[in-house]
């Protein structure tokens, strides 16, 4: 840091950063294409390798949904979920059944 830069107040304005007297003025930089100033797109630096892609793979696999048989009305259900025919859940009575017409 230039000593005579320390003495000003901080935050110093941009165009003047550059101004110390006792360095020389670098120069502005006209040589870097019509780009200058735009954000380029994020390139992976090395390629990634099996492991690292099959364990960020591994928790894409679909699971079947599992079923249990319910002990009074024999029909298949969820686990932890009432049974929709009788409207049981856990030995208790919890919807009123519709009667079929």
């Amino acid at each position: 840091m230039c000593p005579a830069a320390a003495l000003r107040i901080w935050p110093v304005p941009l165009a003047s950063r550059n101004d110390c007297p006792y360095k020389a003025p670098t120069k502005a930089r006209e040589d870097r294409g019509p780009l200058t100033g735009f954000l380029t797109m994020a390139v992976p630096k090395r390629k990634t390798s099996r492991m690292k892609r099959g364990n960020r793979r591994s928790h894409d696999a679909l699971a079947a949904p599992t079923y249990v048989e319910d002990k009074e009305s024999g029909a298949l259900r969820r686990p932890h979920h009432i049974d929709l025919k009788s409207g049981r859940y856990r030995g208790r009575q919890v919807l009123a059944v519709k009667e079929e017409s």
